[in-house]
């Protein structure tokens, strides 16, 4: 086979790469005319309002929704799936704002009527919901070990510490974040017939959401339209149909109007997405000249019920002795969801602080520091990522004048 040699054009030959792109949507959202899913409702179209779990941890003892049927204006009263006791199965409820009935009606406030009309019984169950608290974690038995890593011998790491210069021992953390989405999640579903939907979705997924909706109503995807010309923020977080999205299609169907259902403001905090919290302590070790010799270091946080947490520390800088433990919280807390760089904005300033702090304790500029370790530096495409690096930091260096501030 001949094998075709395929290389970019030099930089001033592009036509779109070195170059400033147009915003040819800014003037569409400056100035009103651009259309979000939560701006879509159709002629006749009902209005969804949710029944959340108000316990971070719950089973459902009793549900009935009868009189919320037959509240003015409701159309359509939707149980979100496995919610309602049945043959003695009880619903584990497991974060705070988990979705259980979703009332669709004529008005926005009819909904919310037929929302309070419903009752609802738990037993409430033994919770966490406090991410930096490994003790309590550990006690409840709540923690599912993560990575473990130690390079060197047995005892090296150690010895490496004892014998150091400089030692700094230090705790740091990063809060769990929301993705905090301006127009929050959701979509107006509306169908064509028994077997084409169309779906106006907040979504940074249209591509790949049809098919979301199709298995489950069990239509093809080819009968599924996603449309969503602007969104109001995903970060990571606006990739799925979601149970919520199945049911405004459900809604749909059954009262054979559009339907809009989008999380409120609440919910969307709760429920949407958030990137994980890290908590680390850390032992790092140095020679005068700011070398650093050792790393050691236990860090939890959580991702929700999953007991994900970051593993990507220490970052970038890997010292060639070092020593990682890591620790993943359970708790009742809606679900992590991808935010930029995945774990790696954590990762990076457990890691950076860390070795700021290091630096203080030596009397030296953590510039010099960090440039100094770059032969431990791992993590870029290029074959020598000290170089790489290098560069980055002189140019970075340049705009900030650090040196001329430091």
């Amino acid at each position: 086979m001949v094998e075709l040699k395929v290389e970019w054009k030099p930089r001033n030959e592009n036509t779109v790469f070195n170059h400033s792109a147009v915003r040819t949507d800014g003037v569409d959202k400056a100035s009103g005319f651009a259309k979000y899913s939560t701006d879509y409702t159709g002629n006749g179209a009902v209005h969804v309002r949710l029944l959340t779990a108000r316990h971070a941890h719950a089973m459902i003892k009793t549900l009935n929704v009868r009189d919320a049927k037959r509240m003015d204006g409701v159309q359509e009263v939707y149980v979100f799936p496995f919610r309602e006791p049945a043959n003695g199965m009880l619903y584990e409820v497991q974060w705070e704002g988990e979705p259980i009935v979703a009332v669709a009606a004529d008005t926005p406030a009819q909904a919310e009527a037929g929302v309070r009309a419903i009752e609802i019984a738990y037993y409430v169950l033994d919770h966490l919901v406090n991410d930096q608290d490994l003790e309590a974690a550990t006690e409840l038995g709540l923690t599912k070990p993560g990575r473990t890593a130690e390079e060197g011998e047995e005892g090296e790491v150690d010895k490496a510490i004892s014998s150091a210069a400089v030692v700094h021992r230090g705790s740091y953390g990063i809060q769990a974040i929301t993705h905090c989405c301006l127009e929050p999640h959701g979509s107006t579903c509306a169908w064509e017939g028994e077997d084409k939907l169309n779906v106006e979705l907040s979504t940074q997924n249209v591509s790949g959401t049809g098919g979301q909706f199709a298995g489950p109503l069990g239509i093809d995807a080819a009968n599924v339209t996603v449309h969503c010309d602007y969104i109001g923020g995903g970060f990571g977080s606006k990739f799925a149909a979601d149970e919520w999205g199945l049911a405004c299609a459900e809604i749909a169907k059954a009262t054979k109007r559009p339907v809009q259902l989008h999380l409120d403001r609440p919910t969307e905090l709760q429920i949407a997405g958030s990137r994980p919290s890290a908590f680390a302590d850390v032992t790092v070790a140095a020679n005068q000249d700011g070398t650093i010799v050792a790393w050691d270091s236990h860090h939890w946080g959580t991702d929700g019920i999953r007991g994900g947490t970051v593993t990507q520390v220490p970052y970038v800088i890997q010292p060639k002795l070092r020593r990682v433990r890591t620790t993943g919280l359970i708790t009742n807390t809606g679900p992590a969801r991808a935010w930029r760089a995945p774990n790696h904005p954590q990762a990076c300033a457990l890691t950076s602080t860390a070795i700021d702090d290091l630096a203080a304790a030596l009397g030296m500029d953590p510039y010099d520091v960090f440039l100094k370790n770059l032969n431990l530096a791992t993590g870029s495409q290029s074959k020598n990522p000290q170089e790489v690096y290098a560069e980055e930091m002189k140019v970075a260096e340049g705009l900030m004048d650090w040196k001329g501030k430091w």
